[in-house]
């Protein structure tokens, strides 16, 4: 069994990029949330929304666009708690850029973002 998932969805947050060094070199980390549109079994509608972290990738995607988002999904203990995370490793099908959203700035990390706990 594959660990790889697929999910369409809207584009409906996308954080400032983050950056920082560790012991492996420099990092960078950006947040892309994902609106998944769900329907129950009386008919109606609910929005869900994946935050999928890409982890040292670039992706130009913007708020309301429509995608594909291809992750993974691990979890990591630390100090007896468990984290679990989705990573992104692509977007696919990306269309329907709107033509006047700005990409958010980039925005550098204070120096205790560099220890990641895993």
């Amino acid at each position: 069994m594959s660990d790889i998932q697929k999910q369409s969805g809207v584009i409906v947050e996308v954080t400032p990029k983050e950056s920082g060094n560790g012991k492996n070199g420099t990092w960078t980390k950006q947040i892309f949330v994902l609106g998944v549109d769900i329907q129950k079994k009386d008919g109606s509608t609910f929005q869900k929304k994946l935050a999928l972290e890409a982890f040292n990738k670039d992706f130009n995607v913007r708020v309301g666009q429509k995608v594909e988002a291809v992750y993974s999904v691990s979890s990591n203990e630390y100090n007896g708690r468990w984290y679990t995370n989705i990573n992104l490793l692509e977007f696919t099908g990306a269309s329907n850029t709107p033509a006047n959203t700005p990409m958010p700035a980039a925005q550098q990390s204070s120096a205790n973002d560099d220890d990641l706990p895993f």
